[in-house]
């Protein structure tokens, strides 16, 4: 059976592909597929077949980004004499030599959360005080995107959107709430009282189910509402509450190889101190190489 443990306004699957088998908030159990052990193996096995041939399609995307970008770098460096035309044919006569490069977000609740928006649009060639100061097209650059903890909803929050520009998602949702604003503070009582309600039947929907609820499910609503994604995006047909981490695979910003692969860190935790609880799953990076570990990527890993 699928094994499915929920995450604010997101479910992560294990060991499966596809939506939510309701299409809402509410986990759903399905048969897994026959080949369940494919999708957990040991990093000492190299790369699965789907993400080579991924990275195959990334390495051009990210060849063409470093054409636009490192013009725009080497601007502000006194004296260059590297030669950009030269390495970047280079690279397109050998891509395997193109480079690999990765951003890490850190933990830090909420303040992570924002600087880690802040973080990408400082690197995004869509913005232009990025291109400006001549670090706009990292983020163009970059194979791989992870984040931890309050570093995670910057990487999910961009990758369920299909890679919507950050001042996209502050736009988004004037009245649910975006990064700048949670929709539980909402000034029109009308409407949070809406929302909020709105929230209650989706919570409901996983009680129907048989799946336990809690205060944490409130939390993970409001908090998603303010740091992950509120509306519908180019590209995406996915319902908004059946969205899971395995659909991300499916966007073209991602499939295409036209921004990194997003990957956040879940890890088993026993809280110390909390009656009549036994564990948590929280989104972190290992502290150890505990086999309790376990890294989770959008396809198959």
């Amino acid at each position: 059976m699928r094994r499915v443990v929920s995450f604010p306004q997101y479910h992560l699957t294990i060991g499966v592909l596809g939506s939510s088998p309701n299409g809402t908030y509410a986990p759903g159990i399905v048969q897994c597929p026959a080949n369940t052990t494919s999708f957990i193996r040991q990093a000492s096995t190299g790369l699965s077949a789907n993400e080579t041939k991924w990275l195959n399609l990334r390495r051009t995307n990210v060849i063409n980004s470093l054409e636009s970008w490192l013009p725009r770098a080497l601007a502000n460096v006194a004296n260059s004499t590297f030669n950009v035309s030269a390495y970047i044919s280079a690279l397109r006569n050998n891509e395997s030599q193109t480079p690999i490069v990765g951003l890490g977000l850190s933990g830090g609740g909420a303040r992570a959360s924002l600087s880690g928006f802040g973080a990408w649009q400082a690197f995004d060639e869509r913005w232009p005080a990025a291109n400006q100061s001549g670090i706009g097209g990292l983020a163009q650059v970059l194979t791989y995107y992870a984040g931890l903890s309050g570093g995670g909803p910057p990487v999910g929050g961009l990758a369920f959107s299909n890679y919507s520009t950050v001042q996209s998602l502050l736009n988004d949702g004037s009245y649910l709430g975006n990064i700048s604003a949670s929709a539980i503070s909402y000034y029109n009582q009308t409407v949070q009282q809406a929302t909020f309600t709105s929230y209650i039947e989706q919570i409901a929907s996983k009680a129907e189910q048989g799946f336990n609820v809690s205060v944490s499910d409130i939390f993970s609503f409001v908090f998603a509402s303010s740091f992950l994604f509120n509306g519908s995006y180019p590209n995406i047909s996915v319902p908004l509450m059946g969205r899971t981490w395995s659909d991300i695979q499916n966007y073209p910003a991602f499939s295409e190889g036209f921004y990194p692969m997003p990957i956040i860190m879940a890890t088993e935790v026993v809280p110390p101190g909390i009656p009549n609880v036994t564990l948590a799953y929280g989104v972190l990076y290992p502290a150890s190489n505990s086999s309790n570990d376990t890294i989770v990527r959008p396809h198959s890993i």
